[in-house]
């Protein structure tokens, strides 16, 4: 069993492939849905989502669907289309109120996941391999409770259509869910303590911590700390896209810098 199925349980399946593994492997994530690959060849970004800016979650679903029809027409695949809404990511999600954002991050990010982070053509190629032989299911379910008994581990999963709960058993678990970003206060000591301070506290969409526009984190009143950052990830519900690493080295630049303006302001 490998808990869920996006890139790294890609990359796991792969390497268990690699090192000969014969065994049937089922990978289940909520949804179901798998990482997708990339384009059969190279395209230039498609489409513009900045002018005007949509305003609604549903608004940007509905803008990017229509660009996608269009690429299509004109020969391209959706990816050219995920490209654009990735480079003007950071000003469509400027643009999203709280609740918009809150809408985006439940309903359309697996989605985005999947279309955005996309498995290298080899990989995609010992999945599509491992399905086609029989070897790889993927399940559309969560996990409901685990137990063991001896060296088996046992699962109730919920299938998710039709609703059912399932009894399955396997020989090992990963997990490939990758870090809990709206919990991560709690998964640390001294971040759980600079919360107990008031230095830090979740941001609304649940994807990390929260900080003004200019990265610098917000107390329980939403006051900004000059003296305290968010870089990365972590900074995700002020900023959107911050997973790729682009974009997590032009943040890093602009803390950087935001640093060094702090910095200059004191020493003068």
């Amino acid at each position: 069993m490998i808990v869920g199925n996006g890139l790294t349980s890609a990359d796991v399946i792969a390497s268990l492939t690699h090192q000969g593994h014969l065994g049937p492997v089922v990978s289940l994530s909520r949804r179901g849905l798998r990482s997708n690959g990339h384009a059969p060849v190279q395209q230039d970004p498609f489409g513009d989502f900045l002018t005007p800016n949509p305003k609604t979650a549903s608004e940007l679903l509905s803008r990017i669907r229509a660009s996608i029809r269009q690429a299509e027409r004109q020969s391209l695949t959706w990816h050219a289309v995920i490209d654009r809404v990735r480079a003007q990511g950071a000003h469509l999600w400027k643009a999203l109120s709280i609740d918009d954002r809150r809408r985006v991050v439940r309903h359309l990010r697996p989605y985005w996941d999947v279309h955005r982070f996309r498995i290298a053509p080899q990989v995609e190629r010992v999945l599509n391999e491992a399905l086609a032989a029989g070897r790889l299911e993927i399940l559309a379910a969560a996990i409901e409770d685990v137990d063991t008994d001896g060296d088996k581990i046992g699962l109730s999963v919920r299938r998710r259509r039709p609703t059912s709960i399932e009894r399955r058993e396997f020989d090992a678990i990963v997990v490939t869910t990758g870090p809990a970003h709206g919990r991560i206060l709690s998964s640390q000591n001294w971040l759980e303590q600079l919360r107990g301070r008031g230095h830090l506290h979740s941001d609304p969409t649940g994807l990390g911590l929260s900080c003004n526009e200019l990265s610098q984190a917000l107390s329980a009143d939403l006051s900004p700390d000059p003296t305290l950052y968010v870089a990365g990830p972590l900074a995700r519900g002020q900023f959107g896209e911050l997973m790729g690493l682009p974009e997590v080295s032009e943040h890093a630049l602009f803390v950087a810098e935001q640093i060094a303006e702090h910095l200059e302001h004191r020493a003068t």
